[in-house]
């Protein structure tokens, strides 16, 4: 077994990439920002395609940086759309992400709309999204809650002093 088969890839580069809609010049630039800081120095394109294409070991913090990149975009977007697009705009980002998490949000919405709405069941996909969610932030090192803070009626500044 070579290096490209043992390395665990916790989200796809390349399709949050793709859905983003940057280049892989862009990409690079990003991903310095989101680890770096500004000033920054840009991941060179090839070096972004020899990640996406696994030719090279890819490092955490390039999954850390792109997953942050994609959850600003997703806030951007979710917090400017109207409050019944806003699980589409879940399924989309959700689905770049993490396919699992994005198709929690499809079924999710599917219920919403159906005429028999389970309550008990709606509740218990909601859960497991969270769990999911939770998941996923361990695993990324990153924070959601602002993505979501909104229309949750969170409080961004409490849940920050407990570490959440």
């Amino acid at each position: 077994m070579n290096d490209k088969q043992k390395q665990i890839v916790p989200v796809d580069i390349r399709r949050i990439r793709q859905t983003l809609d940057l280049t892989m010049k862009q990409m690079g630039e990003q991903i310095a920002i989101y680890s770096q800081g500004v000033p920054y120095s840009p991941v060179p394109e090839t070096r972004v395609s020899e990640w996406e294409f696994r030719h090279r070991h890819i490092p955490s913090y390039v999954f850390t940086a792109s997953a942050k990149l994609l959850l600003d975009h997703w806030s951007e977007d979710r917090h400017m759309a109207l409050p019944a697009r806003q699980l589409d705009v879940d399924v989309f980002y959700g689905s770049a992400l993490n396919p699992a998490f994005g198709h929690m949000f499809k079924l999710e919405k599917e219920m919403l709309k159906g005429c028999s709405r389970n309550h008990k069941v709606l509740s218990w996909l909601r859960e497991a999204r969270v769990m999911q969610q939770r998941y996923l932030e361990r695993l990324l090192a990153v924070r959601m809650f602002y993505v979501f803070a909104h229309d949750m009626g969170v409080d961004v500044t409490a849940d920050k002093e407990k570490g959440i």
